[in-house]
């Protein structure tokens, strides 16, 4: 119990080096290095974060043997009784024999043990376990049951697209990503902008607004780049990762910065796939959904959150291309 804490905050600590090298490297790293690399080193430290183990090398120890030395015995001659007696028939006086001692050995009865009842009385390291796996299960109950009641929220609201215009468009762009098996496509009145949910049954929401082509155009390629990267799965790692280091406010940072550079990673997919000349259009496409927003917030979901962020992003994106070529 304790060797866990103890690892888990080493673990903590170490990540927490990370975190904040990252953060206050955001600003230059925004421009000198792809969203792609951000979201695999986040990856990465989630995975270390759910592996609290110490990483240490177990080298051999030498071994030193120190020599004993030989033992030294005394051999004492014995002199049997019948040259005792031959002695003292020559005249050689013999050596009295001792007197055979008797050692008495007095006992005394034993009084009976009493029992006493001993109360558990847990160490500071004991304590602090039970406050951190408390804190670990409450943060986990929590996260479910937000995604629940989201869900069936969801369940309640969701409608089937009956746009026959959008539906087309829809499938063209999974056919042109590559992507056999269709996410549902709903719409719901209760969100002001495209998100996509569901772990085991993926599906993608519209709001209940008019939008025209090259809007949806935009924000379905957008989240379908979110479907086939399984960034839903890749949420739930996060989020395991922040209820098991609750206590850690940097670990809450990482979940926030991540978010923002799986935005951001898609956004460069759909720049890549639609070229730089549309970038003012997706950046006023990102501002057409950002108008409201969303009544319904679910931990397992991807919104389109830090619509500032993002546009400044998608307009400076020919000036990263510029510094590292074409991606």
């Amino acid at each position: 119990m304790e060797n866990i804490l103890l690892n888990l905050l080493e673990v903590s600590l170490g990540a927490s080096v990370v975190i904040l090298l990252m953060t206050l490297a955001a600003p230059l790293a925004g421009k000198k290095f792809s969203a792609k690399w951000r979201y695999w080193i986040w990856m990465l430290l989630a995975i270390r974060l759910l592996l609290p183990v110490a990483l240490s090398l177990d080298l051999p120890r030498p071994q030193v043997s120190i020599p004993v030395p030989p033992q030294l015995t005394v051999e004492q001659d014995f002199v049997p009784k019948a040259e005792e007696e031959s002695g003292h028939l020559l005249g050689v006086p013999a050596v009295p024999s001792q007197p055979e001692s008797r050692i008495v050995v007095e006992t005394q009865p034993i009084a009976p043990v009493i029992e006493s009842e001993s109360h558990w009385t847990p160490s500071g390291l004991e304590l602090l376990f039970l406050v951190w796996a408390v804190g670990a299960a409450g943060s986990a109950v929590w996260q479910l049951v937000t995604y629940l009641r989201w869900q069936h929220e969801g369940t309640v609201w969701n409608r089937m697209v009956e746009d026959g215009d959008v539906l087309n468009l829809y499938y063209d762009l999974c056919r042109e990503q590559g992507i056999s098996k269709f996410p549902q496509l709903m719409q719901n009145k209760r969100i002001q902008s495209p998100m996509m949910m569901g772990l085991s049954n993926p599906t993608i929401l519209l709001p209940q607004i008019e939008y025209n082509e090259d809007d949806y155009a935009v924000v379905l390629t957008h989240e379908l780049n979110h479907y086939k990267r399984h960034d839903l799965w890749y949420k739930l790692l996060l989020l395991a990762a922040r209820c098991v280091h609750w206590f850690n406010p940097l670990v809450w940072v990482a979940f926030a910065l991540c978010g923002r550079d799986m935005e951001l990673r898609c956004d460069e997919a759909v720049l890549k796939k639609l070229g730089g000349a549309v970038r003012s259009d997706y950046a006023q496409s990102l501002l057409n959904f950002a108008t409201g927003y969303a009544r319904l917030a679910a931990p397992l979901a991807f919104g389109e959150g830090d619509t500032g962020k993002r546009v400044r992003f998608v307009l400076n994106w020919k000036n990263v291309v510029r510094f590292y070529g074409k991606r």
